[in-house]
């Protein structure tokens, strides 16, 4: 599987899965904000970071691949990911709770990453 066959799998997981814990978040909180609008703000959040996360690398560092150096890849890209999300949804949804800003962006990005993981061991033929 090439590598943008694996970010188009990668994108689609993560759309599936930090839209729904947007929701779920949102109303969890009673936030009094339209669904479109916590959509939109998830999507946005995505579309800055999914790429970037995905395809900077790729081309600006690609010794960041490298198995050596791959798990301070992760743990920066998805902090900063999460940092990122946090601020838009601070932005557009909670301008006064940056807490719950910074709860939106990390549910969705660690709950991501869970999947993800799980989906790669599924795909690799690991386990059982």
């Amino acid at each position: 599987m090439t590598y943008h066959e694996q970010y188009a799998i990668g994108a689609a997981l993560t759309l599936a899965v930090e839209l729904p814990v947007a929701l779920f978040v949102a109303r969890r909180v009673r936030l009094l904000a339209s669904d479109l609008r916590i959509l939109g703000a998830a999507l946005l959040g995505i579309a800055l970071t999914h790429p970037a996360f995905w395809y900077v690398p790729w081309f600006a560092f690609p010794a960041a691949l490298d198995p050596a150096n791959y798990a301070l890849y992760l743990a920066v890209g998805e902090a900063a990911t999460a940092l990122v999300k946090a601020l838009v949804f601070w932005a557009l949804l909670v301008p006064h709770r940056p807490w719950l800003a910074l709860a939106f962006g990390t549910l969705g990005t660690a709950a991501s990453y869970a999947a993800g993981l799980l989906a790669w061991a599924a795909l690799s033929g690991a386990g059982p």
